[in-house]
């Protein structure tokens, strides 16, 4: 039997004892990305995750069909992707649209992530970017 306690929000009701009720900021960073998808000259060569990506699929893994494209030695320091790293949507046309996120299962080498999108990494030993994928997707 697990043992319970009363989360604070009402909206969440019941936790297990042994849970703390924290930000995301503090668990994570979540970082909107500003890269686009068009080509510049001097710029390095990467693949881009975009919106398309992470609204048609749940998991982005290295069978997908990614768009290339050019981003700055910063953004790419900044953007790239990391596996268990979650990656939502951070605007649409539609306020539906918004939040939709997917779990990076593969490490794919060259990979950032592109512009209307969001890139949340958990810090270490504080949660599961998998435990944080099902959560949005439960709450979207």
């Amino acid at each position: 039997m697990v043992v319970v306690k009363d989360s604070g929000i009402d909206w969440l009701g019941e936790i297990p004892k042994e849970w703390e009720v924290r930000r995301l900021r503090f668990v994570s960073n979540v970082l909107n990305s500003n890269v686009d998808k068009k080509t510049v000259e001097g710029q390095e060569a990467i693949i881009l995750c975009n919106y398309v990506d992470v609204y048609k699929n749940d998991h982005i893994t290295e069978g997908l069909p990614f768009m290339e494209s050019t981003a700055s030695t910063e953004d790419i320091k900044k953007f790239s992707l990391n596996t268990g790293d979650v990656i939502i949507t951070k605007d649409s046309e539609s306020a539906n649209d918004i939040g939709i996120p997917a779990l990076l299962c593969d490490n794919i080498n060259g990979l950032v992530c592109g512009y209307h999108l969001s890139l949340i990494r958990v810090f270490e030993n504080q949660l599961n970017g998998e435990f944080l994928f099902y959560f949005f997707k439960l709450y979207k």
